[in-house]
């Protein structure tokens, strides 16, 4: 059976507030549903249009098996298709990482961002799973 994204507003860890977004179960604390899961925490449109070396910045705290689930950043590009521009791919470990991606191939444009999950089997899912905090897109200002 499809299980229904696992993202939501959780208060189980934060870094500088008392909530966090999380993939996993807020009852048992991972992501282990007996069942390949998946899922997508979308940001609304980000505009870009009169942007320049834009970047953005966010904290997350990761807990997943390294070599076989997948979590990534992803951008939907011009063709319409979703693809990554920054993996999760190294468990922190119990600390908060902070990550900076550089959006400036995108200024000028309007953009879609959604963090991304997919544990690809039911095996080996006891893992807490991903936490997103702090999420802040900069852009200098123009200068005359």
């Amino acid at each position: 059976p499809r299980i229904p994204s696992l993202w939501h507003i959780s208060s189980r860890r934060s870094y500088s507030s008392s909530n966090s977004y999380y993939y996993g179960q807020e009852s048992k604390g991972n992501y282990d549903t007996g069942y390949p899961n998946w899922g997508s925490l979308e940001a609304p449109v980000i505009d870009l249009t009169n942007s320049h070396d834009t970047r953005l910045s966010f904290r997350y705290w990761l807990d997943k098996e390294q070599y076989h689930d997948y979590a990534a950043l992803e951008v939907l590009d011009s063709d319409q298709r979703w693809r990554p521009i920054y993996y999760f791919s190294t468990p922190t470990a119990g600390e908060w990482r902070v990550a900076d991606v550089y959006l400036s191939e995108f200024d000028g444009k309007k953009i879609k961002l959604r963090f991304y999950f997919n544990t690809l089997d039911e095996h080996k899912n006891a893992y807490e799973g991903l936490y997103i905090d702090d999420f802040v897109v900069f852009t200098p200002p123009f200068l005359p």
